[in-house]
């Protein structure tokens, strides 16, 4: 799990926002189960869009993304996932990296549709 620290960090770099009462909604009720069960995803964004509005929606979606590309990022790092290989070549390890981040982000498709469809956010879009 990324530490609470990061998702400020990158909260307030990215969104000029962070909240902690939206990083323990996510990593202490329910753990991450928003990303993977759509009521509890449902629940959650409905429950931050009311509190924090949209920048709020925004920052909930990036404290996932960094979450999954730390599990992505540890996935690949571990010794059986790698069979035997080691990445020596930056570039290998940084394409190996995208291909599983693509691969994680595309069994959560039903995450973003309902996390971003509704309020049509990018991560880059600040009000």
């Amino acid at each position: 799990m990324v530490s609470g620290r990061i998702h400020e960090k990158w909260g307030k770099k990215l969104l000029n926002f962070s909240e902690k009462k939206i990083d323990e909604l996510i990593d202490k009720k329910n753990h991450d189960k928003g990303r993977y069960n759509e009521k509890i995803l449902r629940n959650q964004v409905e429950y931050v869009r009311k509190n924090w509005n949209s920048l709020g929606v925004k920052y909930y979606i990036l404290h996932q993304l960094l979450d999954i590309i730390y599990e992505v990022v540890k996935e690949i790092l571990h010794p059986e996932k790698l069979n035997g290989e080691v990445c020596s070549d930056l570039n290998r390890f940084v394409m190996v990296v995208w291909v599983e981040f693509k691969r994680k982000v595309s069994e959560l498709k039903p995450f973003y549709e309902v996390a971003i469809k509704e309020d049509m956010l990018t991560l880059t879009d600040r009000k």
